[in-house]
């Protein structure tokens, strides 16, 4: 897995590097979110982790189905049009 992150971050695969699953649970995991959850509402806290959870699913879900996820996209990026 580790070459294909390297391969991922030379030339063009850069920008799928940036937005790839890992790249992704990193920004949710920042120290940052964690000392900012404190200064939360009780009912703000509850939704974003809601999000977070979802959010977890979708990437679990990109990770073991990439194929499927892929096909999910283009047709949903087809139906936008």
């Amino acid at each position: 897995m580790k070459d294909k992150e390297t391969q991922r971050k030379t030339g063009a695969g850069e920008v799928s590097a940036r937005y790839s699953v890992g790249a992704a649970r990193e920004r949710m995991s920042t120290k940052e979110t964690g000392d900012l959850m404190h200064k939360l509402t009780p009912e703000a806290r509850a939704i974003l982790e809601a999000r977070e959870a979802m959010t977890e699913e979708v990437l679990t879900f990109a990770e073991e189905h990439p194929e499927d996820m892929s096909r999910l996209l283009r047709n949903w990026l087809k139906e936008t049009d």
